[in-house]
């Protein structure tokens, strides 16, 4: 067994990132009986198999979607506020009616919510449904003891329906690959003092991972002419705010080249250990520097993003999404990589990174190249998945200047 690819991991350490968060704090209690009447079940069984079919639902979209209204959801009912609570779910009607979602937490969340707002009959429907997707995880999608019988997941989400299904805590996940295939390795506990860590084995349909590994490539410019004027305005926005942070001299932009990386990575591990409020106020340690949005870098706002909608700063949320898509947009357009001419324009390093990982090329060797004196490129050697090298430039011209400047500023400190 290995390690598996690094966005699989991100997106097994996305669907459960969260679930401690939610363990530390007291849930609605569980009203779902544990039978199911067969006919429910298999219905439910058809309508996961038809997430694939011609509607074409984007279906990392809607685990995200899910994750997001479900967290969301799960405190507004705990707030006792169970209006407030469906309404949020409701917003996942863009995909398909509530009842047709197959997703326990939505489900029981569903029954919850109607059941203190006194609508019996509601509550009866979802409460039913949930039972049948508590049965279907229990015995329709695998034992997930072992990796020769992962449960077999459509939406990465149901890893956490399985374990709250059953009332178990989450203890931490990683990832490995064997015989091809990538797992996701769960460690959980029953909720009993004392109680040892297991396992649970999950694999992700392989449809799934398909758009997965299609949404992974975040660099790849859309055709113009598929944008809609607010994906446009984003793109003519990121492409102002990178401008904005080149041209302005004030910028400390050394101090920066190391704060981003080291609040990131710092945020990220706080957010993995269900601790997202902490997280998020990590990061914005960076506005004591400049406004996060002002720092227009994927990686910083992706994760920004992710726990903006892990702590339910949802206003905030849809602007920096549409940010992050503007910026990622304005990089994949700034060229291919394939010639000093067409290289890749960035704001750090850690772009280029970024976007060796999106196109899948291992980095072999770095070297800075001078096509000429007024430009300066990092150029990789790179390994594709079939062992193809290659050459890829980065455009850092204006990113060299910006340190050199810095550099002279220090040394020129009294």
């Amino acid at each position: 067994m290995r390690l598996a690819t690094p966005w699989i991991v991100a997106l097994w350490l996305g669907a459960l990132g969260g679930l401690a968060a939610a363990q530390a704090t007291s849930t609605p209690p569980e009203t779902v009986a544990a039978a199911a009447a067969a006919p429910t079940v298999a219905a439910l069984k058809a309508r996961r198999e038809a997430l694939f079919d011609a509607r074409g639902i984007d279906l990392p979209a809607l685990s995200d979607d899910l994750r997001t209204a479900v967290a969301e959801a799960e405190r507004l009912s705990i707030a006792g506020d169970f209006r407030g609570s469906l309404d949020r779910l409701s917003t996942l009607r863009k995909y398909m009616p509530l009842e047709e979602l197959p997703s326990f937490s939505v489900q029981a969340l569903l029954n919850w919510n109607y059941q203190k707002l006194g609508d019996a009959e509601l509550a009866q429907k979802h409460r039913l449904l949930a039972q049948a997707l508590r049965t279907q995880l229990a015995e329709g999608i695998g034992k997930g003891d072992s990796a020769d019988d992962p449960i077999r997941v459509v939406l990465n989400n149901e890893m956490v329906d399985w374990l709250k299904s059953r009332q178990l805590r989450f203890e931490g996940v990683r990832t490995l690959s064997r015989d091809g295939q990538n797992l996701a390795l769960v460690s959980y506990r029953e909720p009993t003092p004392g109680a040892p860590a297991r396992q649970l084995f999950a694999q992700l349909d392989a449809r799934t991972q398909a758009q997965e590994a299609r949404r992974a490539d975040v660099f790849t410019a859309v055709p113009a002419a598929s944008l809609t004027p607010a994906q446009s305005a984003s793109i003519a926005l990121a492409r102002q705010q990178r401008e904005r942070f080149l041209g302005d001299a004030t910028l400390p932009y050394l101090r920066l080249r190391s704060d981003v990386p080291k609040l990131v990575k710092a945020a990220r591990a706080l957010d993995a250990q269900g601790r997202s409020r902490e997280a998020l106020a990590t990061l914005r340690e960076l506005e004591a520097i400049r406004p996060i949005e002002d720092i227009p870098t994927p990686s910083l706002l992706r994760t920004y993003a992710i726990l903006l909608g892990r702590t339910g700063e949802v206003a905030k949320l849809r602007e920096i999404n549409a940010l992050l898509f503007g910026v990622e947009q304005v990089i994949a357009g700034s060229g291919d990589g394939k010639a000093p001419a067409s290289a890749i324009h960035v704001l750090f390093i850690e772009e280029e990174y970024e976007w060796l990982a999106a196109k899948r090329l291992k980095p072999v060797r770095q070297s800075l190249r001078n096509a000429d004196p007024a430009a300066t490129y990092d150029v990789f050697t790179t390994e594709d998945e079939r062992g193809g090298r290659g050459e890829v430039f980065f455009d850092i011209t204006r990113l060299f200047a910006k340190t050199n400047a810095d550099l002279d500023r220090e040394m020129s400190k009294p």
